[in-house]
């Protein structure tokens, strides 16, 4: 594998050991997670109006900003959407579905969940109505595959950002398509709500990329060099548990 590959996944395992090792911060993320689970529960089972959000301070770490009204209003407009977004073209889905997961506000992990690197699942990311840039990509993954479009053109894909100016480049993560295995990808990002060919996105840098089949790696085609499955990504053996009853709150699959 290439150095900076490795440097790459190394980095991401440390700050995933950071997480582990720090016990008492996990029963909290645990215990905040369940909390708006359970708020998103009760709105998508109809006891909605019998559950009382219990106040910020009895919750050490939960996400900031979540209000029963609002979470209410966001998964009525989710659904309303995913229904009308069907019948669209698959170019039409790509724009729609990029714009509308990108109005959800951006928040760093460490805020949002008091952890290092947090993947949130897209029933969180509407519950808050904020994540960081891999709970959009991810968000943006699920609404597609549940819209129809085939999980092999879609891959959540791990970048470096150059930023001009910046004396490093920043670890970021989107979305990208590949219509057919000899097309070149576009790039779904948080950032814009333009869609471009990776080509022009000349600031990022492919470091892996993954769909729920498959882990990839960059070759002379930009992503087509397949190295193993998902599963070897700790966050995503981490986000794995929790996806299966919250894509099927959200109607997701």
């Amino acid at each position: 594998m290439p150095e900076n590959y490795s440097v790459a996944a190394q980095q991401t395992g440390s700050a995933a050991r950071i997480v582990w090792k720090n016990r008492a911060v996990f029963l909290h993320c645990a215990y905040a997670v369940v909390s708006v689970m359970f708020l998103s529960m009760a709105v998508v089972t109809g006891v909605y109006a019998d559950y009382k959000v219990p106040p910020v301070s009895e919750l050490p770490v939960t996400p900031v900003h979540v209000h029963s009204d609002k979470v209410h209003r966001r998964l009525q407009e989710w659904h309303r959407f995913i229904e009308r977004t069907m019948q669209y073209s698959e170019a039409a889905k790509l724009d729609a579905v990029n714009r509308y997961v990108n109005q959800m506000r951006f928040m760093v992990d460490l805020r949002l969940w008091k952890q290092v690197d947090y993947w949130a699942t897209p029933l969180q990311l509407l519950a808050v109505g904020a994540g960081d840039c891999e709970d959009f990509a991810i968000a943006k993954f699920f609404a597609l595959k549940t819209l129809k479009v085939p999980v092999d053109r879609l891959r959540v894909t791990y970048v470096w950002q150059h930023k001009e100016g910046s004396g490093s480049p920043q670890p970021h993560m989107v979305l990208t398509y590949k219509a057919a295995p000899e097309t070149e990808p576009l790039v779904l990002d948080n950032l814009t709500g333009d869609i471009k060919p990776l080509s022009q996105r000349k600031e990022l840098q492919v470091v892996y990329a993954f769909n729920t089949e498959k882990f990839w790696l960059p070759g002379e085609s930009k992503l087509d060099v397949e190295a193993g499955s998902p599963a070897q990504l700790p966050q995503w053996r981490n986000l794995s548990q929790r996806l299966k009853r919250d894509l099927a709150l959200l109607g997701l699959q």
